[in-house]
């Protein structure tokens, strides 16, 4: 499955069509290169993909009167933002069955129609926007269902990113997503711990975590602190009849998801400094880090195997550049391992990035 078109009009630099030009941009399945001048209208386009399609970071997303196109001093009051996906597998048509378009030549596509309404404010009320995502070209279909949501969100790489923190440890970090999404990450939610047989050491990550929380339970500083906070503070605020104790845990809850947003992913040093010390490493590799660990997600999965990266140059000095671009044309065309592609979208400004690429892949805004 891939994004075959994208059309849009009255959204933000894209007017209705007739005062001014609307979108309507056919991608390839590979690699998709948008470059252009300032305020021309590449991360526009972006943004239109992902206010249709959403992201697989959840970030919430919404629309504001100043997405609504204005010319002159007349702002639009209504908009749209459409994207087909075609050559779905029979898997993916018959989780998303109901909302697809069967098209005259046999094929089915699958057509997200997002429509939007500006009402300005009004007797003291807020001005809103009210938005209607429904399947099929011009909305005809039936309300997009939760299904068809979590098929076809894109992976985003915001410009300017701080790849260093998206890959620390954090609730619902990135690096938490990417690992529970991993197709090896089945069964590891299970608890194997067995107190009974201590010296079985568990397989499962769930239950590592409870082998290695029991043992360190147990270990004489942490159980020291635990009784001193317990005996000589905590248990005289206790009243007669209640039992006030505490416990030091690494983590309180031993469900898979808080374990996986305790990990980290980092860069090793470089070399003549030993591996287990911590060295910071540049921006430019730790952005490079972070698409890598993006496209490991993208080339496994069942869902969209779509990127939408803005500045991939962004920290890389010109040789890197073209390593990147080499990896993103790779993944897209020719992937590793025989992986299913990646279709890309990217916004460059980059000399060294549109010199490298193919220019059948470019589309000047």
């Amino acid at each position: 499955m891939h994004l075959q078109r994208i059309r849009a009009q009255n959204f933000r630099a894209f007017g209705d069509g007739k005062t001014v030009p609307h979108l309507d941009w056919t991608l390839s399945p590979g690699l998709n290169i948008l470059i252009g001048e300032n305020d021309a209208g590449k991360t526009a386009v972006v943004d239109a993909i992902r206010h249709i399609l959403w992201t697989t970071s959840y970030e919430f997303v919404r629309l504001f009167e100043q997405d609504f196109h204005i010319h002159g001093d007349t702002r639009a009051q209504s908009m749209f933002i459409e994207a087909t996906l075609v050559e779905l597998n029979a898997d993916q048509e018959a989780a998303v069955l109901e909302w697809l378009t069967y098209e005259t030549d046999g094929s089915r596509s699958l057509v997200l129609h997002l429509q939007a309404r500006w009402i300005p404010p009004k007797d003291n009320k807020r001005g809103r926007v009210d938005v209607v995502t429904r399947a099929c070209r011009d909305g005809i279909g039936p309300e997009i269902g939760n299904a068809v949501r979590e098929l076809v969100r894109a992976t985003y790489l915001r410009p300017l990113r701080d790849a260093e923190a998206e890959l620390k440890p954090a609730r619902q970090s990135r690096l938490s997503q990417i690992l529970g999404a991993h197709k090896s990450i089945a069964g590891q939610e299970k608890n194997d711990f067995d107190e009974e047989h201590l010296a079985k050491i568990p397989e499962n990550l769930v239950g590592l975590m409870a082998f290695t929380q029991h043992y360190l339970g147990k270990h004489p500083v942490i159980k020291g602190v635990q009784d001193d906070i317990n005996n000589n503070y905590l248990g005289k605020f206790a009243f007669a009849g209640d039992k006030l104790e505490s416990r030091i845990q690494i983590a309180p809850d031993l469900g898979l998801q808080p374990i996986l947003e305790k990990f980290e992913l980092g860069l090793l040093p470089s070399g003549g400094i030993n591996s287990e010390e911590r060295c910071a490493r540049g921006l430019g590799y730790n952005n490079a880090l972070f698409m890598a660990t993006e496209l490991v997600l993208l080339r496994d999965g069942d869902e969209l195997a779509l990127l939408l990266v803005e500045e991939p140059e962004a920290h890389l000095h010109p040789q890197l550049q073209e390593r990147v671009q080499e990896l993103l044309e790779q993944s897209a065309n020719k992937p590793l391992d025989g992986k299913r592609p990646v279709q890309v979208v990217m916004t460059t400004h980059s000399p060294s990035l549109a010199a490298g690429a193919d220019i059948a892949s470019m589309t000047l805004g």
